[in-house]
C-alpha cells in the first residue's frame, strides 16, 4: 500500500452477490457501477493473497466474485488493475458469500488512489468531474474565508504566548496564512 496519507473511508457495501436486492443496494454509502477488472486481495493479519475479478465497483467499495471469499470483518489490501493502471485501497469485507464472491468496503484510499477510482468511475458515468466529494476535499479546495483566518491568527499568536511555538515558528505560520 502507498505510504501516502489516506482518507478515511466510511462503511461501504453489504453486497449479497453481483446483483443486489434493493434492501441491499440501500445500505451501501454509495452507488456501484458494472465494471469488470483483475483484483487481487489480501488479507492484512495472514498475508494469504487471492486472485479475482470484480464484478462492480464505486467509491467506497466493490463486489469481488470468487469461489472462496475470506469471512465478513476481515481486514484487506485490495489491488486492482485496468490496462497497465493499478488502485489500491485497505478494506474491509462487508459481506461474504462462499462460492459467490465477497463485498468490500473501502476504509482508507490515498489521494493518488483515489484520483485513480475517480477517473475510472467517470468513464464509467460519462462524468468528467468527481463524483462525490467528502466535506474535507470540499473544505480543502475552496480558498479560507475571513473568518477562519482570523481565527487562525489567533489560535497561531496564542500558541506562541503560551511558548508552543517558537517565534519564528509562529512568524513563518502567520507569513504562510498571509499569502
Amino acid at each position: 500500500m502507498s505510504d501516502s496519507p489516506a482518507e478515511k473511508i466510511g462503511a461501504g457495501p453489504a453486497a449479497g452477490s453481483s446483483t443486489p436486492s434493493a434492501a441491499q443496494a440501500d445500505q451501501r454509502a454509495s452507488d456501484r457501477y458494472p465494471f469488470v477488472i483483475s483484483a487481487e486481495v489480501t488479507e492484512a493479519s495472514t498475508g494469504a493473497r487471492l486472485s479475482a475479478r470484480t464484478s462492480d465497483l464505486g467509491l467506497r467499495g466493490c463486489y469481488i466474485d470468487m469461489l472462496n471469499p475470506f469471512a465478513r470483518g476481515t481486514t484487506v489490501q485490495v489491488r486492482l488493475t485496468r490496462e497497465k493502471k493499478s488502485f489500491e485501497a485497505e478494506g474491509t469485507v462487508a459481506h461474504s458469500q462462499p462460492g459467490m464472491g465477497m463485498g468490500v468496503a473501502f476504509t482508507a484510499i490515498s489521494p493518488d488512489q483515489l484520483e485513480v477510482l475517480r477517473n475510472w468511475l467517470g468513464e464509467v458515468t460519462g462524468e468528467s468531474s468527481p463524483l462525490e466529494t467528502s466535506p474535507a476535499e470540499a473544505a480543502a479546495r475552496r480558498p479560507p474565508q475571513q473568518k477562519e483566518l482570523r481565527i487562525l491568527n489567533k489560535l497561531i499568536s496564542l500558541m506562541m504566548s503560551k511558548r508552543l511555538l517558537s517565534e519564528s515558528e509562529g512568524e513563518e505560520l502567520l507569513r504562510d496564512l498571509s499569502r
